[in-house]
């Protein structure tokens, strides 16, 4: 079973999330991008990661770019860390979101409404699950 965590500020957007991956794994939400920094950090100070992050791009606190930034760098601090797979989720689809995103090193990025297949597909292709 994988461990999830899914950053998203929407109450109905995280349900519908975790709806799609709890059949995967076990599903932690926190609803603003510090709270999913500290999640994280947390999990790391306990000597464990998250096999699989969602990061709403727009979030209140922190934003999710801002997370990633975050959540990258307690990962490169950390010894003997897998490293985690992070996917962002947003209504945005402008060129210099997605740059920014992949530049801070997230693993892929999806604009909403999310479609459950994609999510599948994403999660097949970095090899976190099996169809």
């Amino acid at each position: 079973m994988l461990k999830i965590l899914i950053a998203e500020d929407d109450a109905v957007s995280s349900i519908i999330i975790k709806t799609f991956l709890a059949p995967y794994g076990d599903c932690d939400v926190s609803y603003n991008g510090q709270e999913a920094i500290d999640m994280f950090r947390e999990k790391v100070s306990l000597g464990e990661t998250y096999d699989l992050v969602l990061l709403d791009v727009m979030m209140p606190i922190k934003t999710g770019l801002q997370a990633l930034k975050e959540i990258r760098k307690i990962e490169s601090n950390a010894k003997n860390l897998k490293r985690s797979n992070i996917l962002m989720l947003t209504a945005l689809n402008d060129n210099e979101t997605i740059r920014k995103a992949l530049e801070n090193g997230c693993d892929s990025y999806f604009t909403k409404p999310i479609k459950k297949d994609k999510i599948l597909v994403a999660l097949e292709r970095l090899r976190l699950i099996k169809k």
